[in-house]
């Protein structure tokens, strides 16, 4: 994150419950994902990132293509810094018709 968004500031780690991390493929490999599935948690980073980051972290990512944006409720449960903020974040997800672990 320092190398690709400079102005990003942490703001602490947390979880996003009734969220599955998954491994989704593409041409160059396997990558990090998630999709909503009640049961599963996945843990989290809360960066707070300038509109320049953000235009970064989209070319970086993929979007629209390879990856989505979307806001998404958190619980302020586990979140280990006091300055979390909003419990409403943005993450990247990759287009569901993307299969599992294949390279496609």
């Amino acid at each position: 994150m320092a190398h690709r968004c400079p102005d990003a500031q942490l703001l602490g780690t947390g979880l996003l419950e009734g969220w599955r991390l998954m491994f989704k493929g593409s041409l160059t490999g396997a990558y990090a994902t998630i999709e909503r599935e009640e049961g599963y948690t996945v843990p989290i980073l809360l960066w707070r990132i300038s509109a320049a980051d953000e235009a970064r972290l989209d070319r970086y990512e993929g979007f629209p293509y390879f990856y989505y944006k979307r806001m998404i409720q958190f619980s302020p449960t586990g979140v280990t810094n006091k300055y979390w903020g909003d419990t409403e974040g943005m993450a990247y997800i990759m287009h569901e018709e993307r299969k599992l672990g294949i390279l496609k």
